[in-house]
């Protein structure tokens, strides 16, 4: 009951290896990180984000849309996998950033179905 209270006031919400949610947890694809970052693009532009940065020396793109603020690290995994780690920050539209965080797993769930390592 205490996380449904909190989810309602969230601005910031990120993916974790550990999270007690399932669906909001890090991402591990068997792909190198810069061609990752390079799809990742192609999936953000899809999506009508308009500014993406992407930062290759700490691997981590930036892009916002609607008042949502994104950031997508790109770590190394075991065995040459990278992991997608999101992270959603919007203080406007409170109480929305668990949602976004979701849709924006799931959407590259999909796009590297192919490509996805459980760890």
């Amino acid at each position: 009951m205490f996380d449904k209270i909190k989810a309602f006031f969230e601005t910031y919400s990120r993916s974790s290896d550990f999270h007690s949610d399932k669906t909001l947890r890090t991402i591990y694809v068997k792909k190198s990180s810069k061609m990752v970052a390079n799809d990742i693009i192609e999936i953000l532009k899809s999506l009508k984000y308009k500014e993406i940065v992407y930062n290759d020396t700490f691997n981590e793109l930036f892009t916002s849309k609607a008042g949502f603020e994104v950031t997508i690290h790109l770590a190394l995994g075991n065995n040459g996998s990278t992991g997608i780690e999101v992270a959603v920050f919007s203080p406007q539209n409170r109480g929305k950033t668990r949602k976004a965080l979701r849709f924006l797993l799931n959407k590259f769930s999909t796009e590297f179905s192919n490509y996805l390592v459980h760890e």
